[in-house]
């Protein structure tokens, strides 16, 4: 099995879609510095990469730069009506029961304030007894932009998603 660390970030209209980024420890800077380089596209006014504000061109790029990355992907949508709380606790829970399966060295899940504190209880629950280590990460993170970037191509679809589904190995309900 190939050591990997996950990144994961939501996309929240019409329902709850996480994206799981499997990357291989190998190619960790190697992704990493190619996401970076992302932040000096002409146009940009800087920053981390956040897709729902970047212009089509840079979100083309982008898409091309992923697209081209040795990382896979998974996804997990819970349908709207789900109030927001269960819904992220079946996504963090799903995300963790696979972690517990396939154990990547580190699973880390984009930081919203108001979800650490159960993200956590949920993650402790699913991973007790495993070494996958867990942690939230700021926007800062540029492996958390390819999560990001995919989440929103999953919303939007169309010729967005086209550019990276084929990095996609689940696409899972919750």
């Amino acid at each position: 099995m190939v050591a990997e660390h996950w990144y994961a970030d939501e996309h929240k209209v019409r329902g709850l879609t996480l994206v799981v980024v499997c990357i291989p420890v190998a190619h960790l800077a190697r992704c990493r510095a190619e996401m970076k380089s992302l932040v000096r596209l002409p146009k940009r006014t800087g920053g981390p990469l956040h897709f729902v504000r970047e212009s089509d061109a840079t979100k083309t790029a982008a898409f091309n730069t992923i697209a081209t990355l040795p990382i896979t992907v998974r996804t997990v949508t819970v349908p709207a009506g789900v109030k927001a709380v269960p819904a992220r606790e079946r996504a963090v829970r799903w995300i963790a029961r696979n972690a517990r399966r396939d154990l990547p060295h580190r699973l880390v899940l984009e930081r919203d304030e108001r979800a650490v504190d159960a993200d956590r209880r949920w993650l402790r629950d699913e991973l007790a007894g495993s070494d996958v280590e867990y942690l939230h990460e700021g926007k800062g993170e540029p492996l958390l932009w390819i999560a990001d970037g995919i989440a929103w191509a999953h919303h939007r679809g169309g010729k967005w998603l086209r550019m990276v589904e084929q990095l996609i190995v689940e696409d899972a309900r919750a």
